[in-house]
């Protein structure tokens, strides 16, 4: 999965994305314990990881 999402396979990245959200998620909001800061940092971590991949 992460081998066609490095080949800019757009689906891979969204099962890969899909896949680990609710682990990621959870740990950053165990950290966090503020739901919109969880998902601003999950977003911005995301974003790194797609850019990261091409």
């Amino acid at each position: 999965m992460v081998k066609k999402a490095q080949e800019g396979d757009e689906v891979a990245f969204e099962e890969l994305f899909m896949s680990t959200y609710k682990y990621v998620f959870s740990l950053v909001y165990g950290y966090l314990k503020n739901d919109r800061d969880a998902y601003d940092a999950i977003q911005e971590t995301y974003a790194k990881v797609y850019a990261g991949l091409r």
